[in-house]
C-alpha cells in the first residue's frame, strides 16, 4: 500500500482506531487491493513491492523495499523509517507461524533481549510491533554479509581476523552475561561482518534469560 508522502503527517495524527482506515478512505479501490496483497484477506502476508514495484508502507511509517534475507521462522527486510528517515531492517515472523505461541514468544524473546543491550558488537533495536497479525521487530540496517557468508567467499580466513572477530563476539557475549542473558544459538550465520571488520551479533531468538534484572 502507497501512501503519498504528504499525507504521512496526518496519519500520524489520527486516533489509534481510525489509522488504519485512513489510507484506504484517502487512497480508494485501489489502495484496499494493494492492503489485501499485502496483509492478505484472511490472514498476514509477507510484505512486498505492489504490482508498480512501489514499495509498500508497514505501520504507517515503515517503507518495505526489498527481502535481504531468508530464515526458517522470519524473513527480514530492508526498509527506511520515514519519520527518522534511516535505513533500516525489519524482521517479520513467517505468516505460517504467526498462530503459534511457541513461535511468537521465541520471536519476542529476541526483541526482550536486545533492548536491554547496548553495544557497539550487537545489533540494534528500534521498534517492535504487531500489526494485522504480522509481528515485526524494526534493527539497525547492517551493510554487510554473515561471517558465514564470508569464510565462504574467502575460504582460509587468517588468524590475526579470526583473533580480531573472536574479541569482538566475546566482548557482545560477556555485556549479554552481566545483563544475565545467554545466547544459545552463536555460529557464523549469526554474526554480521562489516566492510571495515566490525562484528555485529544478532539472532537472540532463543536466548534464555538467567535471572531477572
Amino acid at each position: 500500500m502507497r501512501v503519498p508522502r504528504p499525507t504521512y503527517h496526518l496519519i500520524y495524527h489520527r486516533p489509534p482506531h481510525t489509522a488504519t482506515l485512513f489510507p484506504l478512505q484517502f487512497c480508494g479501490k485501489s489502495a484496499m487491493m494493494k492492503h489485501e496483497k499485502f496483509y492478505g484477506r484472511g490472514g498476514a502476508a509477507l510484505p512486498c513491492a505492489n504490482d508498480e514495484g512501489d514499495p509498500v508502507i508497514m505501520a504507517f511509517k515503515y517503507e518495505i523495499t526489498e527481502r535481504i534475507g531468508v530464515g526458517g521462522m522470519s524473513d527480514v527486510y530492508k526498509g527506511r523509517d520515514i519519520m527518522e528517515g534511516r535505513t533500516v531492517a525489519v524482521k517479520i515472523l513467517k505468516p505460517e507461524f504467526c498462530s503459534n505461541e511457541g513461535f511468537v514468544r521465541c520471536f519476542r524473546n529476541e526483541s526482550k533481549a536486545i533492548a536491554v543491550l547496548s553495544h557497539p558488537n550487537i545489533v540494534k533495536i528500534f521498534d517492535v510491533g504487531h500489526e494485522n497479525a504480522l509481528e515485526y521487530i524494526v534493527m539497525e540496517y547492517i551493510d554487510g554479509i554473515t561471517l558465514k557468508e564470508y569464510i565462504e567467499q574467502i575460504g582460509l580466513v587468517p588468524w590475526r581476523e579470526c583473533v580480531h572477530y573472536t574479541i569482538q563476539i566475546l566482548r557482545a557475549l560477556q555485556l549479554a552475561h552481566d545483563r544475565g542473558i545467554v545466547h544459545r544459538d552463536i555460529k557464523p550465520q549469526n554474526v554480521m561482518r562489516l566492510s571495515d571488520g566490525t562484528i555485529k551479533v544478532m539472532d537472540f531468538g532463543i536466548a534464555r534469560f538467567s535471572r531477572q534484572n
